[in-house]
């Protein structure tokens, strides 16, 4: 599977599989943490660098939810009725409640490496998975195995399936036009990344109450954190593209850019909408040289040229920070401190930027070029 570009998903699924069969035959548990931890130590042998992909990591997290919760809740399985109501009761139960755990086991990576999630994705398996179980593959199964019959004698049955996926199609449709049905937050520290899955890890492999209790409230804090990490409020990124502005979901820029360099930043900020300084409702004040900006009574210059920037530096106007994409600020500008200065050079030779603005201040990341994640 590895040798043929199999994803991380597929390889997870066969090595499970394999496991499970084998304890079959050998009378054991068949699925077990343990089980997934052979599954994860096998792949990562074959491709370490595995670890760091979302696929990986969403795949995984998913499986030991899943595990983890069954695990607890077989316990209290044969403690209700055995007739068929109640299993019908108990499959729609355990379809809407494998839903939200892979939800809330996938949260993470997805908010950490997509900064969304999708709110409503729980109502449309509930909706999609009895159909998928009941009327799709029973009908694949079936259309494959009678394959060699001739067409028309297949017709009710394709045209049973063509049914049905058409209603998935349509139940995706509407689910994705509801309101607020992807939820966009900006990109969460890595340090918080790592202790949510870890909060989230240790409470499915603890047994004790207490403990699993502790765990599993430290990763509903660390998860709540992640959906109210602060977006800087400018933005410039390593190519130079443009300068960015947050307010709220919408992200202004000074001008166009590419379309990647747009889609990249508008992601980590968390924004769900673009607009330009030059729109009517834009946050700062511009003319034809450059534009000024304020935020917590701090105004921010941002000059178009070099003309615009020695003006500013010589304007007398009260500056707190100057940004200047397109070339370098004079050291001796008077109206702004050397310290609160970003232009061309510390661009070239740093990476980008995220400026955090606040009444006790200014905070700048850089955003160093090639960085990994690991590296961070």
């Amino acid at each position: 599977m590895h040798f043929v570009g199999a994803s991380v998903s597929t390889q997870r699924a066969m090595i499970m599989t394999g496991l499970v069969l084998l304890a079959v035959v050998f009378d054991r548990v068949a699925l077990t943490l343990r089980t997934v931890a052979v599954a994860a130590i096998a792949i990562l042998l074959m491709a370490p660098q595995s670890i760091a992909q979302p696929g990986f990591q969403m795949s995984f997290l998913a499986v030991i939810g899943l595990v983890a919760a069954y695990e607890v809740l077989n316990k209290h399985y044969y403690m209700y009725g055995q007739s068929t109501v109640s299993k019908a009761g108990y499959y729609v139960l355990g379809v809407i409640l494998s839903t939200v755990i892979a939800t809330i086991a996938t949260m993470p990576p997805a908010l950490y490496h997509f900064q969304q999630v999708a709110v409503w994705g729980v109502l449309a398996n509930s909706i999609v998975m009895p159909l998928m179980v009941f009327v799709v593959m029973p009908l694949v199964v079936m259309i494959l195995a009678f394959g060699w019959l001739p067409t028309f004698l297949l017709f009710y049955p394709l045209k049973a399936l063509a049914w049905a996926i058409d209603f998935i199609q349509a139940v995706a449709e509407y689910i994705q036009d509801l309101h607020m049905s992807v939820v966009t937050v900006a990109a969460p520290e890595t340090l918080l990344f790592i202790g949510t899955i870890t909060g989230f890890i240790m409470a499915a492999i603890f047994r004790d109450v207490t403990r699993r209790s502790i765990a599993f409230s430290a990763f509903i804090l660390c998860l709540l954190a992640m959906f109210i990490t602060r977006p800087p409020n400018i933005v410039v990124p390593g190519d130079g593209a443009f300068v960015g502005i947050v307010e709220g979901k919408t992200l202004w820029l000074s001008n166009k850019g590419d379309g990647f360099t747009t889609d990249i930043v508008k992601s980590v900020v968390g924004a769900s909408r673009i607009g330009y300084f030059k729109d009517e409702d834009a946050p700062v004040t511009c003319d034809v040289s450059g534009c000024l900006y304020t935020y917590e009574d701090r105004t921010i210059a941002l000059p178009l040229s070099t003309e615009a920037m020695k003006e500013d530096c010589q304007s007398g106007q009260a500056i707190d920070y100057m940004v200047f994409n397109q070339g370098g600020i004079e050291r001796d500008c008077p109206a702004v401190s050397k310290y609160r200065q970003f232009d061309f050079f510390d661009r070239y030779y740093n990476g980008g930027m995220s400026l955090y603005i606040s009444k006790e201040g200014f905070e700048r990341k850089l955003v160093e070029r090639q960085k990994r994640m690991w590296a961070q």
